[in-house]
């Protein structure tokens, strides 16, 4: 009975662990193998009449322990002196490429870094978004906040809200402040101070929309910038 008994546990200890081993997300890939994923992706999805002699200046790594972790993936920025992928920062989950600018005209993250690339679950459904700002336009550029997820069958979904225009001619910029998963808070930064204006959030309609809840008593100098 014993020997019957020992037999049911170690099957059973198997299949948990196979289980878990399924659930795994690939191990993390290297800059080599995610250079060759997104340039395969510019020439089957951005732009299939690249010219065939493309290649990036440089791609840089901007995952932290955080995103892999919650979001299963991992962020790059992709550098090159064509126009819409100077900066373009880019999903990859089990080597599929995911595009961060696609749902909300074609953005590319001038000036940013991955000090405004949070984690959020700001629904508290425990589904993880990937939230930071980005940017677009060229003569008047507008600031955006923005939110992307995969869904369970690996959709994915995303959305964006303009919040300023040009606010970097006037010496400041705006930053997005975590404080754990269900709060993130907008902030306008100059050289003088930074002050919290509003929390972003979202609502599902169709499909999910960033919102921005600003508060009352923002100095007249940032309201004159918003355009949210």
């Amino acid at each position: 009975m014993k020997n019957i008994s020992l037999i049911v546990m170690i099957i059973g200890i198997n299949f948990i662990s196979c289980e878990k081993e399924d659930n795994k997300t690939e191990k993390r890939i290297a800059i080599e193998e995610a250079n060759q994923l997104i340039t395969d992706w510019v020439f089957n999805e951005y732009n299939p009449n690249m010219n065939p002699s493309f290649s990036f200046d440089s791609i840089v790594e901007l995952t932290n322990d955080e995103i892999y972790s919650k979001l299963g993936g991992q962020v790059f920025s992709a550098r090159s002196m064509v126009p819409g992928l100077m900066n373009r920062w880019l999903f990859i989950k089990n080597k599929i490429v995911y595009d961060l600018h696609g749902f909300h005209y074609n953005q590319y993250a001038i000036n940013s870094d991955a000090k405004n690339l949070f984690v959020t679950d700001l629904n508290n459904d425990n589904v993880y978004e990937l939230c930071y700002t980005a940017y677009w336009g060229s003569s008047f550029v507008r600031s955006t906040v923005n939110c992307f997820y995969l869904s369970d069958e690996n959709i994915p979904h995303g959305s964006g809200i303009d919040i300023s225009i040009n606010a970097h001619y006037y010496g400041c910029q705006f930053d997005l402040q975590k404080e754990k998963y269900q709060k993130l808070y907008l902030k306008y930064v100059n050289s003088s101070y930074s002050l919290k204006i509003g929390e972003i959030g979202f609502r599902e309609e169709n499909e999910m929309q960033v919102t921005v809840n600003l508060y009352e008593g923002i100095p007249q100098e940032i309201l004159d910038i918003l355009i949210i």
